[in-house]
């Protein structure tokens, strides 16, 4: 588990339920500067493939990420 993966993790159990990767990326940022974008989009897709976050897709509109269960691993 990286420490990126570990953050959006954090951050989906937090105030960014339901939010984009864009929203997921700014906040990330906050807190750790040197993340970047396409890192927050890979680590949302590999979350998404393994079943622990939910990709909720809305028509006409981004992608959006919820936390399936609220274990730390």
């Amino acid at each position: 588990m990286s420490r990126q993966r570990t953050l959006i993790k954090a951050l989906l159990r937090s105030g960014y339920a339901h939010g984009t990767a864009e929203e997921i990326f700014r906040a990330a940022r906050e807190e750790m500067s040197e993340i970047g974008l396409a890192t927050v989009y890979r680590n949302l897709n590999y979350l998404a493939d393994h079943g622990e976050i939910r990709r909720i897709t809305v028509s006409d509109d981004k992608d959006r990420f919820c936390l399936l269960y609220t274990s730390d691993a």
